[in-house]
């Protein structure tokens, strides 16, 4: 993430003050640790942290550099975000979905976790603009021609 794109997820987690956060597609975890930081002073709040990946990278970020955030968070790995709904549950009061960076990723990642969000949720996609700046050099980075989400 940027500068920007940091503050931003920092300011909008300060100012609504969620309860139960969904983030969907974690990589080494640096977007987990900017939530975590943002709601490690906010009583019962809590992150749940989905990615398909099971690699050991996933959230080192949160694990190595910000241990004493872990309790305030909890990550599932190894599947795709459908297989764990039903153990967050419902009232999600934001999610971020930062997952596949092409179609369907983020629409099917947005309908899964749809039923389960509360009715003042907040939803951040990140990376919704990469369709103006993709190369076909990185749209090619999976070895076939993906369409990048809108």
């Amino acid at each position: 993430m940027w500068d920007n794109q940091r503050e931003f997820l920092n300011g909008v987690v300060r100012r609504f003050r969620p309860k139960k956060i969904v983030e969907i597609g974690v990589d080494k975890g640096c977007s987990s640790a900017i939530i975590l930081n943002a709601i490690q002073d906010l009583d019962n709040s809590h992150l749940y942290s989905i990615d398909l990946s099971k690699k050991n990278i996933i959230g080192k970020c949160v694990k190595n550099l910000f241990p004493n955030l872990l309790t305030k968070w909890t990550l599932y790995k190894g599947n795709i975000a459908v297989k764990f709904m039903e153990k967050i549950g419902k009232g999600i009061d934001m999610v971020l979905i930062d997952s596949a960076h092409f179609e369907p990723g983020e629409i099917l990642d947005f309908i899964i976790v749809l039923p389960f969000l509360s009715e003042e949720a907040i939803i951040v996609i990140h990376d919704i603009a990469n369709q103006i700046t993709v190369t076909e050099r990185t749209q090619n980075w999976m070895g076939a021609r993906n369409e990048w989400a809108p």
